[in-house]
């Protein structure tokens, strides 16, 4: 176990604000982590975080009620706080082969800063993440629980509660797969397959099927759920650059 303090700051100088604007970004909290009988890992941590953005940041969070990264926040003196927390297990059902991954944190597939396919900018949400590898393949199921931002009140697809108690949002749900081929120890390639859909009634069995493709290209639901499909690559050319 080990306790979060962090503290970040700088200036702003722009015409947008006419002047200049102390930023700042802090955390206070813990973490704990470990294993047992050298199979199953775990981890968790939770910290209190007060941060004043970029005036640009600012016009983002302002546009669409929401806040990079995070669910729920609050607005105090200019500055934005909440708390970020995150907890999961990993559990090696063959040793070397297959490893399953559970709890509440975010996801990223791809490469780079920032994935086409699913990148860490959202907020935390729930998940069952399967990984399956062997030789040079290495394939992915990811499960996901989300819930989208709706602050504006004009957005809401729920009915507002009386005596100002919370509502519960609409859940949606990601059911996503990524194979991955190592071709060379300079080249890979990669195929990518997802559905993103809502039902009132919970997860929709036919897209817990974990082959790849086989829920993109089922069409007897005759819904309109969103469905991606997608294929990368990367490239090491001549030790020094990267495509």
């Amino acid at each position: 176990s080990n306790p979060i303090i962090s503290l970040e700051s700088g200036v702003e100088n722009s015409n947008v604000i006419q002047g200049s604007k102390t930023l700042f970004w802090s955390a206070r909290g813990a973490e704990v982590g470990g294993m047992i009988l050298h199979r199953i890992c775990f981890y968790a941590s939770a910290a209190d975080v007060q941060e004043t953005d970029p005036s640009y940041i600012e016009s983002w969070v302002k546009y669409h009620s929401a806040l990079p990264g995070n669910d729920y926040f609050m607005i105090q003196n200019k500055s934005f706080d909440y708390i970020v927390a995150k907890g999961y297990f990993d559990f090696a059902l063959i040793k070397n082969y297959i490893k399953v991954s559970g709890g509440y944190d975010k996801q990223f597939i791809g490469d780079g800063l920032n994935s086409c396919f699913i990148s860490d900018f959202s907020a935390s949400s729930p998940f069952v993440r399967i990984n399956t590898r062997f030789g040079n393949v290495n394939y992915e199921n990811l499960y996901m629980e989300l819930t989208a931002q709706e602050n504006n009140i004009g957005s809401m697809q729920t009915t507002m509660p009386q005596n100002g108690a919370n509502y519960l949002p609409v859940h949606k749900y990601a059911s996503i797969q990524y194979l991955k081929v190592n071709l060379s120890s300079k080249l890979n390639i990669g195929l990518f397959g997802s559905v993103i859909y809502n039902r009132s009634s919970g997860q929709e069995i036919r897209y817990l099927n974990p082959v790849i493709f086989l829920a993109q290209m089922e069409q007897s639901l005759n819904s309109h759920d969103k469905k991606n499909l997608g294929i990368d690559f990367k490239l090491l050319a001549f030790n020094h650059l990267q495509f």
